[in-house]
């Protein structure tokens, strides 16, 4: 069902909420079938006869953060998640958005965990480099359920790389290094960059720095297309093999 018929389903609903999420002081009274229209995680835990919240009644999330469980129940009743602009550049918001975001891929809510994700995204390129961006990275790179992130801060570090090894952020890099929160698509990211570099430094720009990337694909085809031509050989020689011991079982026979 589209989220956006969320609002209407629920109004043609006649009975009262049938199931409570509760978190901290907080208690949710909400529909099973609408709640299990947004997270298989939540409709197998309310689901009767399987967990024992679907025999009580109750969903109690005690370890997770009371205001993300808010916002996430306001999202499975089609209430979007956006941070205003008065509050886009503070760092409480950026923390809500890192709360959003592990609830929402934690519970298996992957429109809900887009937006947070989104929100980071936008805050931290506004903070980038100040105390505050240091302290969330941080945060997100030691925490956990924070993996879907770590692309995010890669490319804004992969951007402005030559900075990002001076001395001064040397450390800063060194701990995201030690902790494996680099991938291979970051390393890619600089090499990237140092190659566009190399060729605005010359005059050539971005065209031809594009073309290089076009030229190194079709290497990249030409070579799988070779792959193929020596496996389509291989195939062959089989089906040839395959022959040749049919006739001898056949002629033994």
């Amino acid at each position: 069902m589209p989220t956006r018929d969320i609002r209407s389903f629920a109004s043609r609903i006649s009975e009262e909420p049938d199931i409570t999420i509760s978190c901290g002081e907080d208690n949710h009274k909400v529909h099973r079938a609408i709640i299990s229209l947004k997270s298989e995680v939540l409709a197998a835990m309310c689901r009767r006869g399987t967990f024992i919240e679907g025999e009580t009644g109750v969903i109690n999330l005690r370890d997770d953060d009371p205001e993300a469980v808010n916002i996430m129940v306001q999202h499975i009743y089609d209430e979007p998640y956006k941070i205003s602009p008065q509050k886009k550049e503070d760092e409480s918001s950026a923390r809500l958005s890192l709360q959003v975001y592990a609830i929402a891929d934690k519970y298996m809510i992957e429109p809900l965990a887009v937006s947070a994700r989104n929100e980071f995204k936008s805050w931290a390129a506004m903070a980038m480099c100040t105390d505050s961006w240091v302290r969330i990275v941080e945060e997100i790179w030691e925490g956990d359920g924070y993996s879907g992130l770590y692309p995010a801060i890669e490319k804004l570090i992969a951007g402005d790389i030559d900075y990002m090894l001076g001395d001064e952020w040397r450390p800063f890099i060194d701990k995201g290094m030690r902790l494996g929160r680099f991938s291979t698509d970051f390393l890619r990211g600089i090499v990237e960059k140092k190659d566009f570099d190399a060729y605005e430094g010359e005059g050539e720009g971005e065209a031809l720095f594009e073309m290089r990337k076009f030229e190194d694909l079709e290497k990249k085809i030409d070579g799988l297309e070779y792959t193929v031509s020596n496996l389509e050989h291989a195939v062959k020689g089989l089906e040839n093999t395959i022959k040749d011991l049919d006739h001898t079982i056949k002629s033994q026979k």
